[in-house]
C-alpha cells in the first residue's frame, strides 16, 4: 500500500492501457520503474501522498496496479507541493508545524487526509509542509480538514487515498501518535498486564514460612477466607 506494505509494480497486458493516459494539467511527470512503490515515488520525487494520489485516481489504495512503465502525475497545475517533509518514528503534527514554522491549519489544509486528531500519520508516508495553502480541488465525497473553509460536509475519503492501514506496527505502516500521553496510556496498561500475571502466579506462605517466594494472605487487603 502507500506505505504500509512494500509492493513492487509488475507487468500486465490489462495495464498497457494506463501507461498512455494523459493526466490534465500535469506539471511534473515520471515513468514507473520496476521496484517502485506510490511511497517510494512520492519520496523520490517530493510528491506529496495526497497529492500524488489525487492527481492518479485510477492507482488504487494498495499501490498494486502500478505498471512499469506507466507514467504517473507528480502535481498539476496550481497545486504542485514540493517542499516535503517524510514522516519518521515520534513526528506530530504540532511539532511539523513548529519545525517548519507553519500555521497547523495550513499543514492539514495541504494534508487533507489527516485527521483532527493527527492518529493518522504513518512512517514514510509524505507530508506537503509549505507555508501557502495549495487550493486543493477534491473530490464530492471528501470532508474538508480541520482547518479549511470548504462546504463540502461528507466523510468518506477518495478511495485511493491511503490512511494507516493493517500493517500498522509494522516498519511499513507503523501509525505515528500525535501526543505522548497515547504510549503512556499503553505503557502502563502493559506494565499493569504483567504485574497482574506475576501476583496471580504467587503461593500463601504456610506457617512459620517465611520464603520470598510465598505471600503472607494477611497483608493483603479484603483476602477474607471463604
Amino acid at each position: 500500500m502507500f506505505g504500509f506494505k512494500v509492493k513492487t509494480v509488475f507487468t500486465a497486458a490489462l495495464g498497457l492501457g494506463l501507461m498512455a493516459q494523459t493526466i490534465p494539467d500535469c506539471t511534473r511527470n515520471a515513468t514507473v520503474i520496476s521496484g517502485d512503490t506510490c511511497d517510494g515515488i512520492s519520496k523520490k520525487y517530493a510528491s506529496p501522498t495526497f497529492q500524488f494520489a489525487l492527481a492518479n485516481p485510477d492507482v488504487d489504495a494498495a499501490c498494486s496496479n502500478l505498471m512499469i512503465g506507466q507514467e504517473v502525475c507528480l502535481g498539476q497545475r496550481g497545486v504542485d507541493c514540493s517542499k516535503v517533509h517524510v514522516v519518521v518514528k515520534g513526528d506530530t503534527c504540532l511539532g511539523l508545524a513548529d519545525t517548519y514554522d507553519l500555521d497547523d491549519t495550513v499543514l492539514y489544509k495541504n494534508n487533507p487526509q489527516i485527521n483532527s486528531e493527527c492518529t493518522n500519520i504513518y512512517l514514510n508516508q509524505v507530508l506537503c509542509v509549505a507555508s501557502k495553502p495549495y487550493p486543493y480541488v477534491l473530490p464530492t465525497n471528501i470532508t474538508s480538514s480541520p482547518g479549511s473553509t470548504s462546504s463540502v460536509t461528507s466523510t468518506v475519503l477518495p478511495t485511493n487515498v491511503p490512511t494507516a492501514g493493517p500493517d500498522a506496527g509494522s516498519d511499513d505502516g507503523d501509525v505515528v501518535t500525535s501526543t505522548a500521553e497515547v504510549w503512556a496510556t499503553v505503557t502502563q496498561s502493559a506494565e499493569g498486564a504483567s504485574e497482574t500475571s506475576s501476583v496471580s502466579g504467587l503461593e500463601y506462605c504456610g506457617e512459620g514460612d517465611e520464603s520470598p517466594d510465598c505471600v503472607d494472605e494477611e497483608s493483603l487487603p479484603y483476602c477474607d477466607e471463604i
